[in-house]
């Protein structure tokens, strides 16, 4: 008598529970999973595949390789081409600072000693009308007319070299903010008086030419922000009108 048959049906569904437990042990057997260590140091991936599938079971290719990890971490990091772009602001400020005479000079004077070169502009403005061959009555010279005596602290001599005399006003603006804790009207009268000055009055001095000097220098750099914020808005709305003018422009100047 032919033997009896079994359906295909049943048999899978005893055969397929044994296969997968044959290369997935239950996850009672499974060990802890590895510590990671504190610092650079990571658990290697032979630990962590252990953990995943024990001595004596089946893997399939591993998804990550050695090598994966290796590059992953060893890769230095890249910025996208999309984000390598300068703020709106900063982009603002650049052409405001071309339009400008030594604009790229004031600007990397004022990046090497922290300072916004839209202030450093604004004091040069007021202080020489961006000329480098003014002289004060005191003695002070060219862009931003410093002293001599200011200048030979660090090194410089040529104080009608526009470079020269653009790092030497901006080391010492720059010591002022630190000074006065990044008080802008204290530095500014200090720069223009002297610290010793400031000191005996504690504050802006009631001198006219100190106090004129100071409102100037903050009105022409509260103006240059003014323009860069607008700037700002119109590439964000390029249909917003300008309200800037060939008046504000031209003041910078």
């Amino acid at each position: 008598m032919p033997g009896r048959r079994v359906p295909f049906g049943r048999v899978a569904m005893v055969a397929t529970p044994l296969f997968l437990l044959a290369i997935h042990p239950a996850p009672s057997s499974r060990p802890e999973p590895p510590v990671l260590a504190s610092g650079p140091a990571l658990p290697s991936l032979a630990a962590f595949d252990a953990w995943l599938a024990p001595a004596g079971a089946r893997r399939a290719t591993p998804v990550v390789t050695p090598a994966d990890l290796a590059g992953a971490l060893g890769a230095p990091a890249r910025r996208m081409a999309l984000f390598a772009v300068e703020d709106a602001a900063e982009r603002a400020a650049r052409r405001l600072l071309e339009d400008l005479p030594y604009g790229a000079s004031i600007g990397a004077a004022a990046e090497r000693h922290r300072l916004d070169p839209l202030l450093v502009a604004a004091v040069v403005k007021v202080e020489s009308r961006f000329s480098p061959r003014a002289i004060s009555p005191r003695g002070a010279v060219g862009l931003m007319q410093v002293l001599p005596t200011t200048a030979a602290r660090y090194g410089r001599a040529d104080l009608h070299d526009p470079h020269e005399n653009l790092d030497s006003g901006c080391r010492y603006l720059a010591s002022l903010l630190d000074l006065y804790d990044g008080d802008l009207s204290l530095a500014l009268a200090a720069y223009n008086a002297g610290p010793a000055v400031v000191a005996r009055y504690g504050g802006i001095p009631p001198f006219r030419e100190t106090r004129r000097y100071v409102a100037r220098v903050m009105g022409r750099y509260e103006e240059s922000r003014r323009r860069v914020e607008e700037a700002v808005m119109r590439a964000e709305d390029p249909f917003l009108p300008s309200r800037v003018t060939a008046a504000t422009k031209a003041a910078l100047r």
